[in-house]
């Protein structure tokens, strides 16, 4: 039962259960009435997706360009940093600076490498690529 009495409280308690776990908390109410109405709105509200509404998502292009700045840049270390932000290019170029990071999923990436495969870059070249960001 979803909303029931503790023998010594005054009190209803909400017992919900989603997605196999329980969650269970006091409706801080006398009446039964109030406390299903309580469960009711509480159901709703943890079914809901939990999906802030104030940021918009990071797209890649600005993710890899703060990468540069705080890790490539800092390590002091032209040679590299020259390397590196071509690497970043290259990526930015193919997967689109656009691309929001929650679609840059694990088939996208595969589908990167093997276009640089088809290329004739070596898998030492393609790992370098992937090296760079932490893929």
């Amino acid at each position: 039962m979803p909303v029931y009495k503790q023998p010594r409280s005054p009190y209803w308690l909400i017992e919900v259960q989603l997605g196999g776990h329980r969650f269970r908390r006091s409706s801080k109410a006398t009446s039964k009435r109030k406390a299903l109405a309580l469960e009711w709105e509480w159901r709703k509200e943890l079914s809901a997706p939990a999906v802030p509404d104030s940021e918009p998502p990071m797209l890649l292009g600005g993710a890899l360009d703060r990468y540069f700045q705080t890790v490539v840049q800092p390590r002091n270390r032209p040679k590299n940093a020259a390397r590196d932000k071509y690497l970043l290019q290259r990526i930015r170029h193919d997967l689109g600076q656009d691309t929001s990071l929650s679609a840059v999923t694990a088939a996208r990436i595969s589908s990167f490498t093997d276009g640089l495969l088809r290329e004739d870059k070596t898998p030492a070249t393609v790992n370098r690529h992937l090296a760079v960001p932490g893929c």
